[in-house]
């Protein structure tokens, strides 16, 4: 098989980790990416590398457990490998490479004996609280061998209970060792884009109770699960997907999951229900019918969130509201998948999950293990290059900067229907006015050029222009890039200030030359800008031809004259 770049990327950046750190690599690759494929490639690298070594690979699903251990077979036929699973009625314990579910081993180390890494697949649903199953496991396998490697693969190295996964005393991880995203992922053209739309059924969860960071299902269940709104939900369902193969819908819970289930079998669509009681060979059989096209749609509460692998998925129905932005990324994921014949996925976003969080491939996470009132700001400021940006970004603009991860705004407002940040279309917005004003900037004596552009119906935009840097920073750069394309020295009409241009030709050394010289700056026609989170950033700017400047001055003077006219 012939692993993707960035696969192989993955695996390289683990064993860099591993011979030149002390601690244990995490690698985050979103949800389709092919996890089970580089986990099976650095196993048998590292049997081939090291022949003595001996390997488990846990997870908490069967599903996970079936599907990592039958990659490792497809791409190494003979692979000393064995499964321990109840789920799967298999218990080898004594093979070279062992597939494991952690309810199955985590009072077994001793059985196992000796083991080198300890891969764990979706290492966020690892709860490593002392007296948990992962804790004890993790334990009794160190007390075996202390040099023992953790290996850590997650689309989310994030925990409602403890935040990033990669911090703290208590974490197993020391840091990220590769990461490849959603964004990154669609525009590779190995993720299916998701296509979102605009639901009319929304449903008021104001006064549903919060516990363990997500709503209380009773609650969420009597606010959602109520006939009018399942009949509508399923209208618009049934709306959206008549040309659609496979629909995957998420429900609030069980009851609110046969509801919907009995109103699609009236309407003539066959499917099925997966919860959590599902006997397991029922669950396995409508999985699978699923998979053949038998069955049109699966309804599930929160049960077929990992480990569950359908890449035909072109149709998620999201009915379950959620503060948990794992969850949410994972319900998400199921659709990413590629599929002979998917041009892409839909996603009916009843629950307004997407205002909640924001674009899916950029939700970014705090730690809760920092101190109470590290809050983030509306802006802040770039330690590398001093640019003054809005708090959403991960990486300076200006000069690349990365900033350190925040929490997930929760946002209050719409994305205009957008669930990816590609998604938002640039618009071009005319200009009436132009104010500027020097900015305090982060450091001693540091400034920057606040430019803010006013457009009809009064909306504002702001683009922020530093010249207090050294020569060869990128802000630097890019601010006299910025003022050669916006300023024209002849419109000037203060004798001193034209004199001062000519001696710095015409570039400003400064934010407060920039002020003082700021009648230089030509009035845009318009400026097109995208809206990145909550804020707008101004990317370029389109300014009147010599003709429209000739008529926008004969204008002027025409006013001018009836204004004299009219004040005789």
């Amino acid at each position: 098989m012939q692993l993707r770049d960035y696969q192989n990327e993955c695996i390289g950046a683990t064993y860099n980790w591993m011979q030149t750190q002390s601690d244990n690599p995490l690698n985050v690759l979103a949800t389709g990416t092919g996890k089970s494929v580089i986990i099976a490639q650095f196993i048998k690298t590292c049997i081939q590398q090291w022949p003595e070594t001996r390997i488990i690979c846990a997870i908490d699903t069967k599903e996970l457990v079936r599907q990592n251990y039958e990659t490792l077979l497809k791409m190494w036929t003979f692979a000393p490998a064995g499964v321990c699973s109840a789920g799967l009625r298999r218990k080898d314990t004594q093979h070279q490479i062992l597939f494991t579910g952690i309810q199955s081993v985590y009072n077994k180390a001793n059985d196992i004996g000796r083991v080198d890494i300890l891969i764990i697949d979706e290492a966020h649903m690892a709860n490593l609280k002392d007296g948990s199953m992962w804790r004890t496991f993790i334990d009794e396998l160190q007390a075996i061998n202390p040099n023992l490697w953790i290996v850590g693969f997650t689309a989310t190295p994030y925990r409602m209970d403890s935040g990033l996964i990669y911090t703290g005393d208590d974490a197993i991880f020391g840091g990220i060792a590769y990461e490849y995203n959603i964004k990154q992922g669609i525009k590779d053209k190995f993720l299916s884009e998701i296509i979102p739309k605009r639901m009319t059924t929304h449903f008021d969860v104001s006064q549903v109770g919060k516990s363990g960071g997500d709503f209380i299902e009773s609650q969420l269940q009597t606010v959602v699960n109520q006939d009018d709104k399942n009949q509508a939900v399923i209208q618009e369902i049934i709306t959206y997907g008549k040309d659609r193969k496979g629909w995957l819908i998420f429900s609030s819970g069980c009851d609110h999951a046969e509801q919907l289930d009995n109103i699609l079998k009236s309407h003539g669509y066959n499917g099925a229900v997966v919860l959590g009681d599902t006997p397991n060979h029922l669950r396995d059989k409508y999985i699978e019918d699923f998979k053949r096209g038998e069955l049109r749609y699966l309804i599930n509460n929160a049960v077929l969130t990992k480990g569950f692998d359908a890449p035909h998925i072109d149709l998620l129905a999201v009915v379950r509201p959620t503060m948990s932005p794992v969850l949410w990324t994972q319900m998400v994921g199921r659709g990413l998948r590629l599929f002979e014949g998917k041009n892409n996925c839909l996603l009916l976003d009843f629950a307004e999950n997407v205002q909640r969080f924001g674009f899916i491939d950029e939700i970014v996470f705090r730690d809760k293990k920092k101190k109470e009132g590290e809050g983030v700001p509306p802006m802040k400021t770039c330690d590398e290059c001093s640019s003054i940006v809005h708090a959403g970004v991960r990486e300076c603009p200006f000069c690349g900067f990365k900033f350190p991860a925040p929490e997930p705004d929760f946002k209050k407002e719409a994305y205009n229907g957008a669930v990816l940040s590609t998604q938002i279309i640039p618009e071009w917005k005319d200009v009436e006015k132009i104010f500027v004003l020097k900015h305090k900037g982060k450091g001693k004596d540091l400034h920057v050029l606040k430019v803010e552009y006013v457009c009809r119906d009064f909306e504002r935009y702001f683009d922020w222009i530093c010249f207090d840097h050294p020569v060869e920073n990128y802000a630097r750069q890019r601010a006299i890039k910025w003022w050669k394309e916006h300023t024209d020295g002849y419109q000037m009409k203060d004798e001193i200030a034209c004199q001062k241009w000519v001696q710095i030709d015409g570039i400003p050394k400064s934010v407060q030359d920039a002020f003082e010289l700021q009648e230089a700056i030509i009035l845009p026609k318009r400026i097109k800008v995208k809206q990145e989170g909550t804020f707008w950033k101004v990317l370029e700017s389109e300014f009147l031809s010599p003709q429209e400047v000739s008529q926008r001055k004969q204008q002027e003077l025409d006013d001018l004259e009836i204004q004299e006219a009219l004040s005789f």
